[in-house]
């Protein structure tokens, strides 16, 4: 058993299976950025045209508000989803490190990651804020189109009309609901890009070990990776909540709108479909004191099985042999 600070620096190939990284010169990182530099901006070019054609065309409209308040508003909402997931995932790399074991075993695994090790060794916190603002912006700019449904969402007047089905006001579905959805739908992407990005932090500090025989997640590790797993499966439920008010626009049948095949099979298997997740949830919580991964694949996979034939073929066959003979 070794420690991985004692890992060696040094290994031959191909037998050792280890690599060490040379620090590169200074000016060759120098020389790097500013050949990355020139490339950006020739890059850019055609967008830095465009946009400065788009301030002259405002300005001869006199409304460089308009123009200046749509970009402040996109600028914003990339920004905050930016941040919002890089915290999140610097917190969940952060766990990940501080509950890494402190004794690894001996395996080709972790002498093909002493490198790695020997680079991140006393730059932990450099590493994972690099990591998660790249992340960060890949995964929160899209949150930039959606300023129309952010506007509408912060500026939204109830109409003091209401649908029958849920008694919601109008306005509801016209200016709150759509940036809802994409919060929602925005929110169980990151989730999953954290998990993958924490669970190879794992692998990378040994609390993932896929070679070696026997516990191949150590108990902290599993704890952390549940969690995020619950996390998920909740925002799943409440995806499920919010995807029954998409029931009123419905076009299933010959007309627009929450017919009977919506109201009396969609609907409940919607709802059902939330305490599903909502019990997968707990039973990846409980899955703490279990060995292996046998109770929540299970449940996944029941889950998904629900899914499909609840969501799916359910009301299909309603519609097919009650709805369609009676309006034929």
């Amino acid at each position: 058993m070794r420690m991985p600070g004692d890992l060696p620096r040094r290994s031959s190939f191909p037998g050792g299976g280890g690599f060490t990284f040379r620090r590169p010169r200074r000016s060759r990182i120098v020389l790097s950025a500013v050949l990355i530099g020139l490339v950006a901006i020739v890059a850019s070019g055609r967008s830095i045209a465009s946009f400065y054609i788009d301030v002259l065309w405002h300005q001869s409209l006199g409304r460089t508000d308009v123009f200046w308040g749509v970009l402040l508003t996109r600028l914003g909402l990339a920004g905050a989803f930016s941040l919002v997931f890089a915290l999140v995932l610097v917190l969940n790399m952060w766990i990940a490190d501080r509950i890494r074991p402190d004794v690894v075993p001996a395996s080709p695994q972790e002498r093909a990651l002493a490198g790695y090790r020997q680079l991140s060794a006393g730059r932990a916190w450099a590493f994972r804020i690099i990591v998660a603002l790249l992340l960060g912006f890949l995964i929160g700019s899209p949150a930039s189109a959606q300023w129309q449904d952010w506007s509408l969402f912060r500026n939204s007047v109830p109409f003091g009309v209401t649908d029958p089905l849920f008694s919601q006001d109008v306005s509801f579905y016209m200016m709150r609901l759509p940036f809802i959805e994409f919060v929602v739908d925005w929110s169980f992407a990151a989730l999953i890009m954290v998990t993958l990005v924490t669970a190879g932090v794992h692998a990378l500090n040994g609390g993932i070990r896929m070679q070696i025989q026997g516990r191949k997640v150590t108990p902290l590790a599993k704890v952390h990776l549940s969690v995020l797993f619950a996390v998920l499966s909740v925002v799943r439920a409440v995806d499920y909540w919010f995807s029954r008010y998409n029931l009123t626009r419905s076009t299933r049948s010959v007309v627009q709108g929450a017919t009977y095949t919506d109201v009396n099979a969609q609907l409940p298997a919607t709802q059902l479909m939330i305490l599903v997740s909502l019990a997968v949830a707990l039973l990846f919580l409980a899955n703490f004191r279990q060995r292996g991964w046998r109770l929540p694949i299970l449940a996944t996979v029941l889950w998904v099985v629900i899914a499909v034939t609840a969501g799916g073929v359910y009301p299909a066959v309603v519609q097919r042999f009650i709805v369609q003979p009676n309006v034929s």
